[in-house]
């Protein structure tokens, strides 16, 4: 199963839709989940991963009752189970990974804040301005064992400095994880798609495919 979060003013449907993931979900037959942050949670429909306690016990443990819930019913393997994400799904993700460490097998950001970089908005918003922790503290919340990452950042990205998956890849590598990274210039604060993707804000084509690769990347095709 793939986990897939969608980014800040994006729904589900328009994130599946526009990365390519439904597509390629299909044509693979893998099974895809997208949680929907809602406006009771957030008004830009974001997910709250500069929160602690959303991650611990809020919508971070939503999403897992969800991946627990959709495992059971379909009868899916749960140590193939990867979660990928763009924006804020991408800082969600990661902040996942750190507070429920063990329940993927890999992960994908795209365009994220690594955990431990933010506990509130004013330190979010400073991340993403560049102001990110050095990566030797950053990979005091990498977590144990980790899982292998594949890292997707626009090195134009106006909205979440480039300097943030410079650090994550630094931190990963420190606590012993494996990643790789794909530094893209030219890109901007968007996904990089294929033919399955359908082009428009925050979704380009022309940069590569990154929801084929990642696919890949997973073991899914």
């Amino acid at each position: 199963m793939v986990v897939a979060l969608h980014g800040c003013t994006q729904t589900a449907a328009l994130y599946a839709r526009a990365s390519g993931w439904q597509a390629l979900a299909a044509r693979h037959d893998f099974a895809l989940l997208l949680p929907e942050q809602t406006k009771r949670n957030n008004q830009s429909l974001c997910f709250s991963w500069f929160d602690p306690n959303a991650v611990r016990h809020g919508e971070g443990a939503a999403i897992l009752r969800m991946v627990d819930t959709v495992s059971a019913a379909h009868g899916l393997d749960p140590s193939r189970c990867y979660i990928t994400g763009l924006s804020a799904g991408a800082a969600m993700l990661l902040a996942l990974l750190e507070a429920h460490p063990g329940r993927f097998a890999a992960a994908a950001p795209l365009a994220g804040v690594p955990a431990g970089a933010a506990l509130d908005v004013a330190s979010g918003l400073n991340a993403m301005a560049g102001g990110v922790p050095a990566a030797a503290q950053l990979a005091r919340h990498v977590p144990q064992s980790p899982p292998p990452l594949s890292l997707w950042h626009g090195l134009a990205d106006d909205r979440v400095h480039p300097r943030n998956a410079e650090h994550l890849a630094i931190a990963w590598a420190l606590a012993g994880g494996t990643v790789e990274s794909h530094l893209i210039p030219g890109l901007g604060h968007a996904q990089p798609i294929g033919p399955d993707g359908t082009p428009g804000q925050h979704f380009v084509r022309g940069l590569g495919d990154s929801t084929s690769e990642i696919a890949h990347f997973f073991g899914l095709h």
